[in-house]
């Protein structure tokens, strides 16, 4: 993510990755010739990818803490049937579920400010109004 997409903030919008390596299945030293970055830059890198790692290590764990009831009970019940069906599963959830839900098909979001739909676009080129 850091080194090949730029996915981060510290780091910048920025390849970083090696372009001397070579495919995967022949190893990551195939066609690797020298350093490309200096030490301070794979340091920081280096650095950059723990940040992330360690956050998403608090996000998981903070989600797994706050659902562990829901997890106890998955495992008693895993170990008395040893296999759960979907019925099962669904069951469990629905007993453990708080707060509003997304259900599939029912999340109607509004479309940012600022940004007309094709249909508008359409309408005000051809002189019709488009609402009001």
């Amino acid at each position: 993510m850091v080194t090949d997409f730029g996915m981060s903030q510290r780091m910048g919008r920025v390849f970083y990755g090696d372009k001397n390596v070579g495919p995967t299945f022949l190893g990551p030293q195939a066609f690797r010739n020298e350093t490309v970055h200096s030490a301070e830059t794979i340091r920081e890198i280096e650095i950059e990818v723990k940040r992330i790692i360690d956050e998403a290590s608090v996000t998981v764990s903070d989600v797994l803490n706050s659902r562990r009831e829901l997890l106890d009970h998955l495992a008693r019940d895993l170990v008395e049937v040893e296999v759960m069906d979907s019925e099962h599963l669904k069951r469990i959830l629905d007993e453990h579920t708080t707060g509003p839900q997304i259900k599939p098909g029912h999340f109607h979001a509004e479309p940012p400010r600022g940004n007309r739909g094709v249909e508008e676009s359409e309408a005000d080129e051809s002189g019709e109004a488009s609402g009001a």
